[in-house]
């Protein structure tokens, strides 16, 4: 069985505060709906809905459950004093209004849904943008830091080969002797040569040669 608790209330000049005794609630087992002209709670089993005299914001309505009461305290639309809780319309005009007030309630809640949803995306995109730098500068850095070893290695090979090349002909002159040796044949083999030369003219020259007469 549904019960409707009793609950005071008090306001402000910026805020109302609704008290309902729900002998057993516990913010867990309690929901609570704000809308700009109607509140309500459900704490089974007590339930309670309000049509408000004048408007509140609803998102910025805060609920607390203490000792078995749920207080709800509601800030105006607008500065100033109601002076009553509750409107005074008539059945159908009344449930019209709450309906709308209901529909606009819920078009915020999609629409602070939405913003989340856009903040969270936005987030997790610059997130990811910032990663994005981030492997950028270290793939930067490393392409930095091979070009550096490779132009210190360039300049360690030129260094050695100025050190090589300083005096060409240090390297040279050993060949050149070996060649104008090689180019030049020994005293001994040049008279061996010449006297082969003269060994075989002389056996071309014809021999004398006495004949009996």
């Amino acid at each position: 069985m549904v019960l409707s608790p009793s609950y005071t209330w008090a306001e402000t000049d910026t805020t109302v505060t609704i008290t309902a005794q729900c002998p057993g609630a516990t913010s867990v087992g309690t929901d609570v709906f704000s809308s700009p002209h109607y509140v309500s709670l459900n704490a089974p089993p007590y339930f309670l809905e309000l049509d408000l005299h004048g408007q509140v914001s609803s998102g910025e309505s805060v609920a607390t459950v203490r000792r078995g009461a749920v207080t709800l305290k509601l800030r105006k639309a607008a500065p100033g004093a109601w002076g009553r809780l509750l409107v005074d319309l008539p059945r159908l005009e009344r449930l019209k209004r709450r309906a709308a007030s209901r529909a606009t309630a819920e078009e915020e809640t999609a629409a602070l849904a939405d913003r989340k949803k856009s903040k969270t995306w936005n987030e997790s995109r610059y997130t990811l943008q910032e990663q994005m730098d981030v492997d950028r500068a270290s793939r930067e850095a490393i392409e930095q830091a091979k070009a550096k070893e490779k132009a210190d290695e360039a300049h360690k090979i030129r260094q050695w080969q100025h050190s090589v090349g300083r005096d060409p002909m240090a390297t040279a002159r050993p060949a050149g002797r070996l060649a104008a040796a090689a180019a030049q044949p020994s005293a001994a083999a040049a008279k061996r040569s010449a006297g082969a030369i003269f060994d075989e003219e002389a056996e071309e020259e014809p021999r004398i040669v006495e004949l009996d007469h």
